[in-house]
């Protein structure tokens, strides 16, 4: 299965998760520091609460702080974009 990643759970972040659940991708939603209440309510009721929907099955939302850990151990980012994420969340990771 093709997996894709997409960062920031806000309106637009977690619109394009449909066109990509609907071609097949399982879809990591990351949420920034700002997304903390999305990411909540989407892993504990599906739910997104601005876009007022369901999430796809194939979307597995996670939280910034969890992610950059995730990643950073199984090695799946590059470090420029690891590097971005630390700069969206504000904080040293090397």
């Amino acid at each position: 299965m093709k997996t894709a990643a997409i960062l920031g759970a806000g309106l637009m972040g977690s619109a394009v998760a449909w066109p990509l659940t609907d071609n097949g991708y399982e879809v990591h939603l990351i949420g920034t520091h700002l997304d903390g209440e999305i990411i909540q309510s989407s892993k504990k009721d599906r739910f997104h609460p601005r876009l007022k929907r369901k999430i796809p099955a194939k979307v597995t939302p996670y939280s910034i702080d969890y992610s950059l850990t995730i990643y950073k151990k199984n090695n799946l980012l590059g470090n420029l974009i690891m590097q971005l994420l630390c700069v969206i969340n504000k904080k040293r990771c090397f």
